[in-house]
């Protein structure tokens, strides 16, 4: 684990070859595991206040004010069941807050999304202008399919996360599943790019990578800019995907009118 740590391996390390922080903790005895896992916290500590920080200035820098979320906020269809079920779980008020906060992140790019609906499944968002959401994957969930939202509405950050995904494949475009990366429960049709980067799932491929569709860039990205242990693993882990996506966003803040 030490070897992992300092080599900047905190996921799930080179693709296939199981080397990070992720699987040492996995192969502890399971009275070390939460031993593990809480020392891991300590060491991510300063860096997910930093992070927690970034993501206040963020809040506050852009150009969209409280009214105007709102407003965009209420032009939404939004199923009432999963109204109830988000607040119940999440506070009363949540996922208008949530919603909110997201817009404000995106600088209003959000174009795509007008509807919302509840899923018992996993969650997921659609060109189609659909979300579908389940509460119970926790509230970073509605960040991540939010930020699908933004890569759909602009056509622009789809081609720098393709850029992004070809950087880090190191030109050599290998591919494999999801499921024989993390050998976890994805379906055999999930394929990512063979990447050091923090979770496989960031390099997700729909498509060839010549012609993506839509990517995980983005969509994770603002998961781990709200989620701060993801986004401090990223961080030292070092695969630039958060300093890409604010790079990205402050773009957006300080565009011309």
């Amino acid at each position: 684990m030490v070897d992992a740590i300092k080599n900047g391996r905190l996921g799930y390390g080179a693709a296939l070859q199981r080397n990070g922080v992720n699987w040492e903790l996995l192969r502890l005895p399971r009275s070390l595991f939460e031993e593990g896992k809480n020392r891991l916290n300590e060491v991510f500590s300063s860096i997910k206040n930093s992070l927690s920080q970034t993501y206040e200035t963020l809040l506050s820098t852009t150009p969209i004010d409280d009214d105007s979320a709102t407003i965009w906020a209420s032009s939404l269809q939004i199923d009432r069941a999963l109204l109830v079920q988000y607040d119940a779980l999440h506070g009363d008020g949540g996922l208008i807050s949530d919603l909110k906060a997201a817009y404000k992140l995106s600088g209003g790019r959000l174009s795509s999304l007008s509807t919302l609906s509840l899923t018992k499944t996993r969650s997921s968002a659609s060109l189609e202008g659909m979300i579908k959401l389940n509460p119970a994957n926790g509230r970073k969930v509605l960040f991540h399919e939010v930020g699908h939202h933004f890569e759909f509405s602009n056509p622009d950050f789809l081609k720098m996360a393709v850029s992004y995904l070809k950087d880090r494949s190191g030109g050599e475009r290998r591919v494999a599943k999801l499921r024989d990366i993390t050998l976890t429960g994805y379906s055999s049709n999930e394929t990512a790019i063979i990447d050091n980067l923090s979770h496989p799932y960031i390099g997700k491929l729909y498509g060839s990578l010549d012609s993506l569709t839509s990517t995980e860039v983005f969509s994770t990205a603002f998961e781990y800019l709200f989620d701060h242990q993801n986004g401090a693993v990223s961080i030292i882990h070092g695969d630039g995907l958060i300093e890409f996506a604010i790079g990205a966003i402050q773009g957006i803040y300080h565009a011309p009118n």
